[in-house]
């Protein structure tokens, strides 16, 4: 039973790990199921298993890539208060954004089209924003949500901003004032 689930676990890392290779090379959009088997070495039914259809491959794939890059900007803001800590989160993010903008605002695209409980990443960072502005002085929890989730907004908008204007000191100035904005309504 074991030698099985292995085999599994070492098909499923080829097939992702062909499909990262395909997005650096190619881009999020040129990635086909078809190359990603070929280059995984498996059969085109095995990608199957992993993914009901190209998107979702590209979720996750994309998602535990950015999962570790997500984990490192929290730590790297652990000393900051609640709100700067989650508002510096979504600058590093904006910031990754613009160093690869086809490939993450493709990624972004897709999350605002797919139920995000469906992929464990995102699911567990949203989670730990949550947790971190519970750290905010005074807030209820029905508070701590919605503001999690109108930083959440804030930041996707911005992207979506940039997606359609192009203009990188425009986008980061509105996603600025809109979180300052949040900012304080949240403290008073």
């Amino acid at each position: 039973m074991g030698a099985r689930k292995d085999e599994s676990r070492r098909r499923r890392d080829a097939v992702f790990a062909a499909t990262w290779e395909l997005v650096e090379t190619q881009g999020f959009s040129a990635v086909t199921m078809r190359q990603v088997a070929e280059r995984a070495g498996v059969a085109l039914g095995t990608i199957f298993l992993y993914a009901s259809n190209k998107d979702e491959l590209l979720l996750q794939v994309f998602g535990e890539r950015l999962a570790a890059r997500w984990d490192s900007f929290l730590k790297s803001s652990a000393a900051e208060a609640p709100l700067r800590r989650v508002e510096a989160f979504y600058d590093d993010c904006l910031t990754m954004f613009f160093a690869d903008v086809d490939n993450i605002g493709a990624y972004y695209a897709l999350l605002l089209r797919y139920p995000t409980a469906t992929f464990p990443e995102v699911v567990e960072l949203r989670s730990r924003l949550r947790r971190i502005l519970r750290g905010s002085e005074g807030l209820p929890p029905d508070d701590v949500a919605a503001l999690e989730q109108a930083y959440y907004g804030v930041f996707a908008m911005a992207v979506l901003e940039h997606v359609h204007v192009g203009d990188e000191t425009r986008t980061r100035a509105t996603m600025a004032r809109s979180m300052a904005m949040l900012r304080r309504g949240a403290v008073g």
